[in-house]
């Protein structure tokens, strides 16, 4: 089946990467890398949605507004999908299937938020990409790292996508993040407004001034895993300052914000706050109960002695 999103890819980096050979290779990486992206992505918003929101971690707490989806989880949610499909039977199944994965160049693990120690930092301190796909062989040197954001407004695509916790982790002059040539962007929204937002990137990347892009292009990826396709569009597109190839994803979720849960909380909280429980009379002590037998700890006789009346 013809993958106009490889091609695009492979075409793009003969541009900036002098070998052809080595173009190619990690053309058809990336080009698995969404592959996997996307099926993990099904899964996650499909299948595992309701799950996945129910996990210690999910969601964020807002002052104003229904609690909201964090990226982190997601981020984290979807490298979990891609595992269990990358262990999902033997190597040679996978690298028979349509679009399946070539053993030489294969993915070899998806990494969530991982640590990633430079020349200038490590530790708690060390870069951190949101998703990283590396390759099963690690002479090829194919990582290809992914920032992603949470999209909600209008200007999020400009803003975050391309803004200096975004893009910005890439080419930044000082120690920014590692590439093999090809960089992501992954914006987390609701199913109903991915194609709003995909059209927000796409306009955004046109007319950035602050990183520039030339060759703007909306490209379509043939996502195949199980005899299941899908067309996903994306945003492929060159730096004009480093030469990185940047895609732009949108992808979509049943639902960032999660409004019935608000309510729920706040039920909860009204039913706790308007029941008072009434305070015994006459209570006794942990060091009452320790007291002699026969014994009246001192605080009870004073409680006595007022109500008696003495």
């Amino acid at each position: 089946m013809h993958n106009p999103l490889l091609v695009d890819l492979q075409t793009s980096l003969q541009n900036c990467v002098p070998s052809k050979r080595r173009s190619a290779m990690i053309g058809k990486f990336v080009s698995e890398c969404m592959g996997l992206a996307h099926a993990a992505h099904d899964i996650l918003s499909g299948p595992n949605w309701a799950t996945f929101l129910t996990k210690t971690g999910t969601l964020s707490k807002t002052k104003t507004g229904a609690p909201r989806v964090k990226e982190t989880a997601l981020s984290a949610d979807i490298a979990l999908e891609a595992q269990a499909l990358l262990r999902k039977g033997s190597p040679q199944q996978r690298a028979t299937a349509p679009r399946g994965f070539v053993p030489s160049d294969a993915i070899s693990v998806v990494q969530a938020d991982a640590l990633r120690p430079g020349k200038k930092t490590t530790g708690n301190n060390s870069k951190r990409p949101d998703l990283v796909f590396m390759p099963a062989d690690p002479e090829l040197n194919l990582a290809f790292a992914v920032e992603a954001k949470v999209l909600e407004g209008q200007n999020d695509c400009k803003d975050l996508l391309l803004g200096p916790e975004g893009i910005g982790c890439f080419t930044r002059p000082d120690d920014p993040y590692e590439t093999s040539g090809v960089i992501g962007l992954f914006g987390y929204a609701d199913h109903a407004s991915v194609a709003q937002h995909q059209a927000a990137l796409h306009s955004a990347m046109t007319t950035d001034s602050a990183t520039g892009f030339h060759s703007v292009a909306t490209m379509q990826r043939n996502c195949d895993w199980d005899n299941v396709t899908s067309a996903r569009k994306s945003t492929l597109a060159t730096t004009k300052n480093s030469g990185l190839l940047c895609l732009g994803v949108v992808l979509g979720f049943p639902s960032i914000r999660q409004t019935g849960l608000a309510t729920v909380k706040k039920r909860a909280t009204k039913a706790k706050t308007g029941t008072k429980v009434r305070a015994r009379a006459t209570t006794l002590s942990s060091s009452a109960a320790r007291a002699a037998p026969g014994s009246l700890h001192t605080s009870l006789v004073v409680k006595r002695k007022k109500a008696s009346g003495f």
